[in-house]
């Protein structure tokens, strides 16, 4: 890239980035607003009101415990928003505000994410398909509408979800250093705390360790990297990798299971995947750009990923997937569809890798939106559920009502072991951590009912804030580009 089109794309990463984050956060934060319920859900009610709540409010926390797994998972930065949300809250435990705070990481690292992606999706070079530009609004419009919309709803309503967006986040924050940066002291010491930061999100976070080490091998092939600096870079990744798989290794392990149906999910997921192999292939040939190695990179994180949850989670389907692991799925998609674009800048028949590029986005926004009344569905059917938790939670403490535990379905139950549930909410102090609602405190903490009347605020104008924030968001993406003045003799120095 010249140093006359630096300032200009830098310019246009903050746009893009600016109005999808406008465009993203409010909708997000609507279905948060919708579906969030104050009372913990299942996870919660151990890893939170059990492993924190109650510690801090005896006086015997340790914070050594958010370095401790939680079945297979450390989880260090949602046990960290929890913690600071308790001690913001004078203990009182309330779902919603976590629930936001989850949505805004999630809309400010997606918007990221495609606006970094829509950067390497440009080409002055005019053989490239024609009008690459439009190629590259293609992909953003694919890949905002495919993030605005609650298909991973369980993450939605549940702030243990946050996980998801942790992983996410500085996993995609580690391969894309490692594609790009040079091996100086400080960017070291920045790729070790990301790449630590990825691998105590959650238990399958070392593997943004594994895929930056194949950055850097192929950073070497294509000459980007000097072989020197990419073993500096190299040692620094598998301490960090090394250092949080201890930390999950042999604790809380789910069962393995392996079966022909699953073997049919990997090769259906390795042919779509097909665009990442070709480019990976191109790249091992010495061709192509730190840019298609961190298309690539992600691309084999994804794959990985989805690897462990069909081992860890024989019930999952590619097809039919649990809805919290869609935005993996998301990222891990998107990433071929970005590959498959780079393909078309650099291959020698672009129109035709264009063309298919054009029509595979083209789908990805029909598919998007033609399911998403099930997503919908299926969101607010969790919300009903929840609800009723609520009020089972409120007749059992207020209301001396033990049948509002024993006799209820397995679905409006806010923990799925009824005797334990029973224990926690027999307990004085989980009932006072439980709220004035659902608990016995007798007032809300300041922090609590400051959060109500916002949420209360925020509600009740939903129906002029969201089209407002739509249209600006959409006036930012649509701004028209700021050329940079080339520079002429007299200008140089």
């Amino acid at each position: 890239m010249s140093n006359q089109e630096s300032p200009a794309r830098c310019q246009e990463f903050v746009r893009v980035a600016a109005g999808l984050f406008v465009l993203l956060f409010p909708v997000r934060l609507a279905l948060a607003l919708m579906v969030a319920p104050e009372i913990p859900f299942y996870d919660e009610w151990d890893a939170v009101i059990d492993g924190m709540a109650r510690p801090l409010l005896a006086g015997n926390f340790s914070l050594h415990y958010l370095l401790v797994p939680h079945n297979e998972h450390v989880l260090f930065w949602t046990k960290g928003l929890n913690y600071l949300l308790l001690r913001a809250g004078d203990l009182q435990f309330d779902n919603v505000p976590v629930c936001e705070i989850s949505q805004f990481f999630y809309s400010g690292i997606v918007a990221t994410l495609i606006a970094l992606a829509a950067g390497s999706l440009t080409t002055r070079e005019k053989s490239a398909g024609g009008n690459f530009r439009s190629v590259q609004w293609w992909f953003v419009a694919s890949a905002s509408i495919a993030a605005m919309l609650p298909y991973a709803w369980e993450n939605i309503g549940m702030g243990w979800g946050s996980s998801y967006y942790f992983l996410i986040g500085f996993s995609a924050a580690t391969i894309i250093l490692a594609s790009t940066m040079r091996a100086s002291g400080a960017a070291l010491v920045l790729l070790g705390i990301v790449a630590v930061s990825a691998g105590v999100s959650m238990g399958s976070g070392f593997f943004a360790a594994i895929a930056a080490l194949l950055a850097l091998a192929l950073r070497v092939r294509i000459g980007t990297l000097p072989a020197r600096g990419a073993v500096r870079m190299a040692i620094v990744l598998l301490f960090a990798a090394a250092t949080c798989a201890a930390l999950v290794i042999g604790r809380g392990r789910s069962p393995v299971e392996w079966s022909t149906l699953q073997s049919i999910e990997l090769f259906a997921l390795l042919l779509l995947l097909s665009p990442a192999w070709i480019l990976l292939l191109r790249l091992w040939r010495g061709q192509g750009s730190n840019a298609d190695v961190a298309f690539v990179c992600v691309a084999v994180w994804g794959l990985m990923q989805v690897c462990a949850i069909l081992l860890g989670r024989p019930v999952f389907r590619l097809w039919y997937p649990i809805s919290r692991y869609v935005d993996v799925l998301a990222l891990t998609g998107f990433a071929a569809i970005g590959c498959l674009c780079r393909l078309a800048i650099a291959e020698p028949i672009p129109h035709a890798w264009t063309a298919l590029s054009r029509i595979v986005m083209g789908g990805a926004i029909v598919l998007s939106l033609a399911f998403a009344p099930f997503a919908w569905n299926a969101m607010n059917l969790r919300a009903d559920h929840q609800r009723e938790q609520t009020t089972r939670l409120v007749n059992y403490i207020h209301g001396g009502d033990t049948g509002a535990i024993e006799h209820a379905p397995a679905d409006t139950l806010p923990y799925p072991q009824r005797d334990r549930l029973r224990h926690l909410l027999d307990a004085s102090d989980v009932r006072r951590i439980l709220g004035d609602e659902a608990g016995t405190r007798a007032a809300p903490s300041v922090f609590v009912e400051n959060v109500r009347i916002v949420n209360a605020r925020l509600a009740s104008n939903a129906l002029w804030i969201l089209p407002v924030t739509t249209m600006l968001g959409l006036l930012i993406l649509t701004a028209p580009r700021r050329r940079v003045p080339e520079l002429t003799s007299a200008d140089a120095p």
